[in-house]
């Protein structure tokens, strides 16, 4: 498996693996609009022979205080006929600022249903105000 920087032509691929993981269309639409909206900093695909198997897209956030420097996380995705074979965890691996691979972790125990407090999210917002931007 190849973890690589996403092309253009890797588009429709990548709208179609979000596609099939979630149950509406909602998250590929929004992956699209960010990926031409947004700036993604950012945006990795894990690709084996020749198809596209996952994605993880960072863009930055434009705050209310723009001094900060936010990254938001798209949805990360990785098709549903290949989870549970590492490929989430090769592709957020590979992503280059450690306080972006930090804040995803937290984002995802968020979504579990994880408490995370208070301190661990001023910790991620600090070091990337301070750290990798």
């Amino acid at each position: 498996m190849l973890i690589r920087a996403e092309e253009p032509e890797d588009r429709a691929a990548v709208f179609a693996v979000n596609q099939s993981a979630f149950e509406t269309p909602t998250e590929a639409r929004l992956v699209d609009a960010l990926c031409e909206q947004a700036r993604p900093v950012v945006s990795l695909v894990a690709e084996e022979d020749g198809s596209i198997l996952g994605h993880i897209l960072f863009t930055v956030v434009l705050p209310a205080h723009p001094e900060l420097k936010i990254m938001g996380l798209a949805p990360m995705v990785v098709a549903p006929a290949h989870q549970r074979k590492g490929i989430g965890s090769c592709l957020h691996a590979r992503v280059p600022f450690e306080p972006l691979r930090i804040a995803s972790i937290l984002f995802a125990a968020r979504s579990m249903g994880s408490i995370v407090s208070r301190i661990d999210a001023w910790t991620v917002r600090s070091s990337l105000q301070d750290g990798d931007s």
